[in-house]
């Protein structure tokens, strides 16, 4: 059984949960009879945080945070080309 959202959803409040850049809307919508609410977060080409953490979703569509680690490269002459790629390009396209 649903019930009606029993509350406001203030766009000041989610705005200071999410980066600057981050463009939502407040949908609300009627689903069975009832009047329901949600936060719809426009995609970005950078990553979208929330308390400056970000999150994504793991293959069973789970909410989990993102772990970034910085990786120390060291090269001899020989690999430098391996090295120009990881200096060079955004390493998300490999």
């Amino acid at each position: 059984m649903l019930r009606k959202f029993a509350f406001t959803i203030d766009e000041n409040m989610v705005r200071s949960f999410l980066a600057e850049h981050v463009e939502f809307s407040i949908v609300t919508f009627e689903y069975r009879g009832t009047t329901l609410a949600c936060i719809k977060v426009n995609k970005s080409n950078v990553e979208i945080k929330s308390k400056n953490v970000t999150y994504i979703f793991d293959k069973n569509m789970e909410v989990i945070e993102l772990l970034k680690t910085k990786v120390f490269l060291s090269y001899c002459h020989n690999d430098s080309c391996i090295a120009d790629i990881f200096g060079t390009k955004n390493l998300g396209e490999y």
